[in-house]
């Protein structure tokens, strides 16, 4: 799929986690469709270690709309509607949409005024998926899951997986030592802060109080 998302979107990028966060598909599915070309991340898989797989935000609401459409399709179709969704992935998402006939158990894609049939439905159940709407969903869920706990504020951390394990501002991928380079450089706090819009003046203190400890102790 293509690389593009939102240009509001709060993150470019997605860990399988993350995914399976926001789409209800388990890690087994996401792994078992990237591995069978069934549904692959667009960044591709280096297929090593728990964030192996990167997805961007068209692939979110790809695989969301794929988990929709499972409760009213058969493998075929779903296999079909992958394809179609791989197929469009440059159209808008407002001319893209599933649905199906009352009178016919058959599922359609629209591509604005053109409509192609993935397969026959499970059932005759009545339904449209329309990929603007799962998209603005998924947009608002991934700003909620960006919003920093109230804990995190002023705390740091470190995992061997994030920023190549240096340590962070809690709730970020913004390594501390970014903050003392810009406070050695004679930024002030709210200088550093327009550079970062997620950070707190405590975590400015906290970043800039663990580097003058640390350079106390390297000195002594």
């Amino acid at each position: 799929m293509t690389s593009e998302f939102p240009t509001d979107s709060p993150i470019g990028a997605f860990t399988a986690d993350q995914v399976c966060e926001l789409t209800e598909l388990s890690r087994s599915q996401l792994r078992y469709w990237d591995k069978t070309g069934f549904f692959k991340p667009e960044a591709g898989s280096l297929r090593m270690g728990p964030y192996s797989r990167v997805y961007s935000f068209r692939d979110v609401v790809g695989l969301r709309t794929l988990a929709l459409l499972r409760k009213h399709t058969s493998l075929q179709a779903l296999r079909g509607a992958a394809g179609m969704l791989h197929q469009h992935s440059n159209y808008p998402w407002a001319n893209l949409r599933f649905y199906t006939r009352a009178d016919e158990p058959t599922i359609f894609f629209g591509v604005n005024d053109e409509t192609f049939v993935v397969a026959n439905t499970k059932s005759q159940t009545t339904f449209t998926i329309d990929l603007q709407e799962v998209s603005d969903k998924m947009l608002n869920l991934v700003r909620r899951m960006r919003e920093r706990k109230a804990e995190e504020i002023g705390q740091t951390s470190r995992h061997r997986y994030v920023a190549h394990n240096q340590r962070v501002v809690a709730g970020t991928r913004i390594p501390t030592s970014a903050i003392w380079n810009f406070h050695k450089a004679g930024y002030r706090t709210e200088q550093i802060i327009a550079e970062y819009p997620r950070l707190e003046p405590a975590d400015v203190d906290e970043a800039i109080r663990l580097h003058e400890a640390e350079a106390t102790a390297l000195a002594t």
